[in-house]
């Protein structure tokens, strides 16, 4: 995965990924993004505005063409965002067309003065810049390519695809620390939606389920763990979760597996950037 650093003023950053997956938010309007018409797979169909709905239509990936220059790629159609008939007048419309190479596809990004930091102008390699026709915000409003003007129809906002979802899972029974610790590790398992796995010398099997971001304890249970301290017996309480609630990535994860014979390592990535890693101890789940 490459992170690339825009072009920029002094005392603005912005950083993107290739590979991941963005809305383009209008400065107009935070509820409305770029959308390829009806979710169309089509050469031709239009790209315009529409209230932000999570679909596959409103997300485009970026792709560098080696440049100076990157292609956004819809991740519904397959398709680039691309200037109708490569026309280079202020008001050409802008569709949906098969990745080409062509100078229609390519757009160089810089960050817009005078905004937050994040927020971008997107220049097609013909000069124009992506536009909102109008500065209106209503549903359909067209998307064309005009000369800058400074205007908010004209800047845009990388806003990564990530969503989040929650389970809720209460431990099997439990009166030991160690038996708390192997209920935890299969509640994590449960939540991440790991498979049943068969032996693997390698160590390189995947998987794909979900990614835990956040847990919160929803009840607790205590137990009594007894030990020899110097001869004496002490009896100590402890309060150990037994119902978690696991805030997770929405998205579907490849997971890749390494199984050591003592622990097995979960590594998890997403294409919109979202990482982790979480290592439990054999044996590993049946």
């Amino acid at each position: 995965m490459s992170l690339i650093l825009l072009p920029m003023p002094q005392a603005h950053a912005y950083t993107f990924y290739l590979g991941d997956y963005y809305y383009l938010q209008s400065a107009l309007d935070s509820n409305m993004v770029v959308y390829v018409n009806g979710g169309s797979r089509n050469n031709g169909a239009n790209i315009q505005l529409w209230k932000k709905n999570g679909s596959n239509a409103q997300l485009f990936r970026i792709a560098r063409n080696g440049n100076g220059y990157y292609t956004f790629i819809n991740k519904g159609s397959n398709k680039a965002i691309d200037v109708y008939g490569a026309y280079t007048y202020s008001g050409a419309n802008v569709s949906q067309w098969s990745q080409n190479s062509s100078r229609a596809q390519q757009w160089k990004l810089y960050n817009a003065s005078g905004y937050p930091d994040g927020y971008i102008r997107i220049m097609n390699r013909c000069g124009k810049y992506l536009d909102v026709n109008g500065a209106n915000t209503k549903n359909g409003t067209n998307i064309q390519i005009w000369d800058r003007n400074n205007t908010k129809a004209q800047v845009f906002k990388l806003v990564p695809y990530v969503q989040t979802t929650y389970t809720t899972i209460t431990l099997g029974s439990f009166s030991t620390i160690d038996q708390w610790k192997r209920q935890m590790q299969y509640a994590e398992q449960k939540a991440v939606g790991f498979s049943r796995l068969s032996y693997n010398l390698n160590g390189n099997l995947t998987n794909y389920g979900k990614m835990i971001t956040g847990k919160t304890v929803l009840q607790y249970k205590t137990i009594s763990v007894t030990h020899y301290e110097y001869g004496r017996r002490k009896t100590n309480k402890f309060k150990l979760p037994s119902k978690v609630r696991f805030k997770l990535h929405k998205h579907d994860i490849k997971q890749t597996i390494w199984f050591d014979f003592s622990y097995l390592t979960l590594t998890q990535h997403c294409t919109c950037g979202e990482w982790s890693q979480i290592q439990w101890e054999v044996p590993y789940p049946d």
